[in-house]
């Protein structure tokens, strides 16, 4: 699984949010990808309109979240992800 977090040196909210990923995905071992937003390629790849917005990615799949997320919401997300790949490797 890797995070791609997007994000603007300017934006308010991604500051707020970004100790909050760093920490989630250390304590996860997870490899943070951190791209500024100001690139308009690196946008259109994901279809980013707003930052921050984190997408997480596991093999093929991938779910963006839009807008800080408290580390309650990041665990679930992740709960969810973890759980699907498993039940996947299971089939």
């Amino acid at each position: 699984m890797k995070i791609i977090k997007f994000s603007t040196s300017r934006c308010g909210p991604c500051k707020i949010y970004a100790p909050i990923i760093e920490e989630f995905a250390k304590d996860k071992w997870i490899e943070l990808i951190e791209v500024d937003a100001e690139n308009p390629w690196e946008y259109s790849i994901y279809n980013v309109s707003s930052v921050p917005t984190t997408v997480f990615k596991i093999w093929d799949y991938s779910q963006k979240i839009v807008g800080v997320k408290q580390r309650e919401e990041l665990d679930a997300i992740y709960n969810s992800l973890t759980t699907w790949n498993n039940q996947a490797e299971v089939e």
